[in-house]
């Protein structure tokens, strides 16, 4: 199980590591504690790095909810953007959009560069790391 902090839910959410299973279940929880389902269609974008422009994410993220408290915009694969759009990214950071949550998700982002390290000033770091059988509980 991950534990991610959602009380109260972040702008900016990294999620990152080799387990994907465990980004998968945090970007279960993120989106439960975002989207009322009723809305989710119309409140949800999702983006593969690699296949999208910073400037279409961050036009997403600053798109105003429809009838729902929050938009989601979800960002798999990041560490595939170009240095260019990490940038862009890196901009919306400086000043994210209060009325939506944004998921960079990847196996292996380069925490040294933006808009990585700059999430942890704004958002909340995920790391979802490999359970190895001496750490799991037998409890």
């Amino acid at each position: 199980m991950i534990n991610v902090p959602l009380s109260p839910v972040a702008p900016v959410y990294l999620v990152h590591g080799e387990e994907e299973m465990l980004r998968a279940e945090a970007l279960a929880d993120i989106r439960a504690a975002v989207l009322d389902e009723g809305m989710a269609d119309f409140n949800l974008d999702r983006f593969d790095g690699g296949q999208c422009s910073g400037a279409n994410v961050v036009a997403a993220a600053q798109m105003l909810p429809m009838m729902a408290e929050r938009r989601l915009v979800v960002v798999r694969f990041v560490e595939r953007l170009k240095a260019d759009d990490l940038a862009v990214l890196a901009g919306y950071l400086t000043d994210p959009s209060p009325t939506t949550c944004l998921v960079l998700e990847g196996e292996k982002p380069d925490m040294r560069r933006n808009p990585f390290n700059a999430v942890k000033k704004v958002g909340a770091v995920v790391p979802c790391k490999p359970l190895y059988e001496k750490d799991a509980s037998t409890g």
